[in-house]
């Protein structure tokens, strides 16, 4: 059974966002970079925002025409207009954007509680006692 791995969000109506394995290869080729260097600290920027934004819409289910850039300042003016000017902050933007990563189980950032089908499995090697 598959996961809905989306998270909501009020822009200028209720979007899905959505990050699969292809939406981070996306990310990938965009920034022309490993997917865990593009979220270090520090190298957080609009333009990583605003793409990060336009993949997530995107693979969570929103039509947006145009090439990726046109998509881009369209999702930049959403932004804008329905977050900026409506002072939500960009930190409470942010928390969503991880939360939706944590959904997606890309990073695994919230561990899968242990079960009937899926056991915790003991990787640390058994000691040899040592010899007499």
């Amino acid at each position: 059974m598959s996961k809905k791995r989306k998270v909501t969000i009020a822009l200028d109506q209720v979007r899905q966002i959505k990050f699969s394995v292809n939406a981070m290869v996306e990310l990938e080729e965009r920034f022309g970079k490993s997917i865990t260097n593009i979220f270090e600290e520090g190298n957080v920027g609009f333009a990583l925002i605003v793409a990060v934004m336009r993949i997530g819409l995107i693979h969570g289910g929103m039509k947006i025409p145009g090439t990726p850039k046109n998509q881009e300042l369209f999702v930049g003016d959403l932004i804008q207009e329905h977050w900026i000017d409506e002072d939500k902050g960009l930190d409470m933007l942010m928390d969503i954007i991880m939360q939706a990563l944590d959904v997606a189980g890309i990073f695994a950032l919230n561990k899968p509680e242990e079960d009937e089908a899926n056991p915790k499995q003991d990787t640390a090697e058994e000691e040899t006692p040592p010899s007499a």
